[in-house]
């Protein structure tokens, strides 16, 4: 976490103190965001249990509920002109701010290896489903062709 000094602003130190623990505990929860998302890329890669698959979205899904949910705290930093003018609180809350733009480009850039893998399985399912089908369709004609043939055959007349 980023190291706080208030000696220069002790009137605005608790809502300073706050917007700079928003963002920390925002920074672990993109964390938690890369880390599903690559756990997802590898069970979409190696093949895994449905119920794996799953629990990972699920998890997933709750936590970018999350942090849309919590949008409103970044919006905060701009109710605090005077603090954030600051050059030294701007430059914690910039880290800060700076380290969750690099995760959450990460998490895009995997997102979208995702989506493309995600497609190629939904692919697959549906290729394999049609030579289900056409498998279907080949062994009901054999069956009616089966049907239609005498069993047994005069050869004498």
């Amino acid at each position: 976490m980023v190291h706080i000094n208030n000696s220069y602003c002790p009137g605005k130190s608790k809502e300073i103190k706050d917007i700079i623990k928003v963002l920390a505990t925002h920074l672990e929860d993109y964390h938690l965001l890369f880390r599903y998302t690559h756990e997802l890329k590898t069970m979409l890669t190696k093949g895994c249990a449905e119920d794996f698959l799953e629990n990972i979205i699920k998890e997933r899904g709750l936590l970018i509920d999350k942090l849309v949910a919590s949008k409103k705290y970044f919006d905060s930093l701009k109710e605090f002109p005077d603090i954030v003018d600051n050059s030294e609180w701007k430059l914690q809350t910039n880290e800060l701010l700076q380290k969750i733009r690099q995760l959450l480009d990460a998490t895009v850039s995997l997102d979208a290896e995702n989506v493309f893998l995600m497609k190629q399985c939904i692919k697959d399912i549906t290729l394999n489903l049609e030579k289900i089908k056409e498998g279907k369709y080949f062994i009901s004609n054999l069956g009616k062709h089966i049907n239609n043939t005498p069993f047994f055959v005069d050869v004498c007349g």
